[in-house]
């Protein structure tokens, strides 16, 4: 029975010393995350991968209200402006990445897949100095 006892007091000040907690953040940044509308939990995702106050503020700026798609995006390096270009031109994120990473921006991307080209022939045919046409 001590044994059990023992067991639940060690899983309660476990549990207890891992939750998130507003220590080590002055007043002002306390202020800033609960004007965002941000949990204790949701502040310790954002911490926990390098996101500040004013980055997630950003990012809310442009749109990006789920947690899961600030995180995503910035985890791929967009910045907010980007990011929202890209999902404004309905490109998945993993279209934005494939797009972006050869040398496309969103406007362009959008272009070229407007005129019924895919990646590769896009690549292709701007590789001949061709442009789509409207």
């Amino acid at each position: 029975m001590k044994k059990i006892i023992a067991l639940c007091l060690l899983s309660v000040v476990v549990a207890c010393s891992s939750s998130p907690t507003w220590e080590d953040m002055s007043e002002s940044e306390i202020a800033g995350w609960k004007d965002l509308g941000v949990t204790v939990e949701q502040v310790g995702a954002y911490v926990d991968r390098g996101l500040t106050y004013p980055q997630v503020q950003a990012w809310m700026e442009q749109g990006f209200d789920q947690q899961k798609d600030i995180i995503a995006w910035s985890g791929a390096g967009f910045s907010p402006e980007d990011a929202k270009a890209w999902f404004d031109a309905k490109f998945s994120l993993g279209e934005a990445k494939e797009w972006g990473g050869n040398k496309f921006s969103a406007a362009e991307a959008l272009n070229w897949r407007d005129s019924g080209f895919d990646l590769d022939d896009a690549i292709d045919n701007r590789e001949k100095g061709l442009s789509p046409v409207q």
